[in-house]
Order: C-alpha cells, then sequence, then structure tokens
C-alpha cells in the first residue's frame, strides 16, 4: 500500500533525527515531535473489495504519551495531502457526484411515471387494481432510489483520503525485551560463569601444585 511506502519514508527520517523536515511534510510544530521515537505501519487487510477496502494500523513510539492526539491527527493530515491520495480522493468525489446526478435523474423520471398514474387512476381510463399495483412500484423503487441519493451525499460529504477507526492506544508499561536480546544476555551470563568455574579450577589447581613442592 502507498501509505505504509509513505510512513515508512516517514520513519527513516525519525532515524536521520530530520524531524524538522517531517515536521513541514505533516503540517505540525517540530517541537510537537520531539518525543515522537518511530512510526511504521502494517496492512490489515490483504485482499481488497470496493465495500471493504484495505486497512491499515499505524505502530508509534514515543517518549511521552501526551503527544499521541497531535500526532495522530498530524499523521493523517499528511497522508491527505499526498499528491497520491489528492489525485485518488478527487476522483472519487467526481464519481460520487456523477452517481448522484444520474439517481437524481431516475427520481425525477419516477415522480413524473408516479403523477401520470395517479391522473390515469384519477381519470378511470384504465382498471384501477392494476394500476395501483404500478403505483406500488413506482413507489418502491423511489424509496430504493431516495436511499441511494442518500447514501452517495453521505458518502461525498464524509469522503476522505484516510479515516481513522480507532484512535491510538497508549501504553503505560515498558515493550518487553526481545528474545534475542534474552538469548544473548543468557550467552553472556553462562560464558561468565563457565569462565568464573575455570579460574577457580585453575587456582585450586595451581595451590595443590604449590602445596606439593613445599612440602
Amino acid at each position: 500500500m502507498e501509505q505504509i511506502e509513505i510512513i515508512g519514508n516517514w520513519n527513516e527520517l525519525l532515524k536521520r533525527t530530520e524531524r524538522g523536515t517531517l515536521a513541514q511534510i505533516l503540517g505540525c510544530d517540530g517541537p510537537s515531535l520531539d518525543d515522537l521515537v518511530s512510526c511504521e505501519a502494517a496492512e490489515i487487510l490483504k485482499n481488497y473489495s470496493a465495500s471493504n477496502p484495505n486497512g491499515f494500523y499505524v505502530d508509534v513510539k514515543v517518549k511521552n504519551n501526551s503527544i499521541l492526539p497531535g500526532v495522530q491527527k498530524a499523521i493523517v493530515n499528511g497522508l491527505n495531502n499526498t499528491e497520491l491520495v489528492k489525485q485518488k480522493l478527487a476522483t472519487k468525489r467526481a464519481n460520487l457526484k456523477e452517481l448522484i446526478s444520474k439517481v437524481a435523474v431516475e427520481i425525477s423520471k419516477l415522480d413524473s411515471v408516479k403523477s401520470n398514474i395517479e391522473k390515469i387512476i384519477s381519470n378511470r381510463e384504465k382498471n384501477s387494481s392494476a394500476l395501483m399495483l404500478d403505483v406500488t412500484g413506482v413507489n418502491r423503487e423511489l424509496i430504493d432510489m431516495n436511499e441511494k441519493l442518500l447514501g452517495y451525499q453521505d458518502e461525498l460529504k464524509f469522503s476522505s483520503g484516510v479515516q481513522v477507526v480507532q484512535g491510538f492506544l497508549p501504553f503505560n508499561t515498558p515493550v518487553s525485551i526481545s528474545l534475542k536480546v534474552l538469548i544473548v544476555l543468557g550467552l553472556i551470563v553462562c560464558l561468565s560463569i563457565a569462565y568464573l568455574v575455570t579460574l577457580v579450577i585453575f587456582v585450586n589447581d595451581r595451590l595443590k601444585k604449590r602445596r606439593v613442592a613445599n612440602a
């Protein structure tokens, strides 16, 4: 995903202590990133579909949990203002506007059909029971089309490049030592003990030999 690659580039800036450059990209103050240690992202959903788009989570390490809301806002702002996301968002909004226009035209046509049927019924030019079924069908279609219209309008209103489903969850406990670190520490301890045991045996052996020589 493009967003994950972008966040990876931001993390490289953090590694090089280029917080000023990153602050300009994210549209925030430089000092607000002083306690930001790292920023990484990973994909959640592997298979994309229009109704269930790809999601990703962002993992940040900070020295102070109080900066998390500001960091979250800055990350969302930075992602929404990349050229790629801007282009995709513009295309999405244009498509939604086109769908809204088409649905509005269909609703207008259905309104005309309904109005004509009601006039015919009032003039009793055809069988009223059959025509009532037609009116019921038109009403059902009108309801469906209006629901579609409202859905498209809401989607257009709240459309954005990145939507936050769950904000950052702060952890107060320190990150545990990794398994590799524990293995290395274990080896160091074992080697130290082995060295001490060997040293004690060597010293005892030398002392015994010295006693024998003196005797």
